[in-house]
C-alpha cells in the first residue's frame, strides 16, 4: 500500500512534481501566436517559427489573407503546423498560457 501524501517526504513529492511537469513539457509543442501574420514582419516570422517547428497560429483581420499565408508557408515548409485565427479591431484578445498536447 503507498505511503499516504502527508507521510511522504518533501524532497520525494517535489522530485515527482518536477518529474511530471518535464513529461507535460515533453508533451506538449512550441505555440506562437502572430498577429498580422499574412504580411510583413509577421508573415517572416510565421516563416522562421514554422521552420523551427512550432504550431503558428496566424492571427489577423482578413481571414482569406491568413488561409493565404498559411498556404504559402506550407509550400516553403511542407510540415508546418498552422491555424488560423479571425482578430477584428473591435474584438479584444486576452492571451492566456496555452499549451496543445497531442
Amino acid at each position: 500500500m503507498a505511503p499516504a501524501e502527508e507521510d511522504t517526504p518533501p524532497s520525494q513529492v517535489n522530485s515527482g512534481m518536477v518529474k511530471l511537469a518535464d513529461e507535460a513539457k515533453e508533451d506538449c509543442e512550441k505555440v506562437a501566436i502572430i498577429t498580422g501574420a499574412n504580411s510583413g514582419i509577421g508573415f517572416e516570422a510565421t516563416k522562421l517559427l514554422c521552420a523551427a517547428g512550432y504550431h503558428v497560429v496566424l492571427a489577423c483581420r482578413r481571414l482569406e489573407a491568413a488561409d493565404k499565408a498559411a498556404s504559402d508557408v506550407k509550400l516553403l515548409t511542407p510540415d508546418a503546423k498552422t491555424s488560423v485565427v479571425n482578430v477584428s479591431m473591435n474584438i479584444h484578445v486576452v492571451l492566456v498560457h496555452i499549451h496543445i498536447i497531442s
